[in-house]
């Protein structure tokens, strides 16, 4: 589980399979398999709306995960 600094309460659900080579792939993965995608998630974090979807490049999502990651820990160490 991740934690965003934007909104503390709000849990990342991270699916990496499958995988796409183009944006617009993904995109349109989404909107074909949004309803499963929020019950997966729903059933994985018991019960819990789902609030956003988002397609995000692998270097992209690294970095953002290391930025929450570094706010995690700065917050423990206070």
């Amino acid at each position: 589980m991740m934690v965003s600094p934007q909104n503390p309460v709000t849990d990342l659900y991270i699916i990496s399979e499958p995988s796409f080579t183009e944006p617009a792939q993904c995109l349109a993965f989404v909107e074909q398999n949004t309803q499963g995608l929020v019950n997966k998630a729903y059933v994985e974090y018991g019960g819990r709306e789902v609030d956003e979807i988002y397609c995000i490049e692998e270097q992209r999502l690294r970095q953002v995960l290391k930025s929450l990651e570094e706010y995690t820990n700065k917050k423990r160490s206070i």
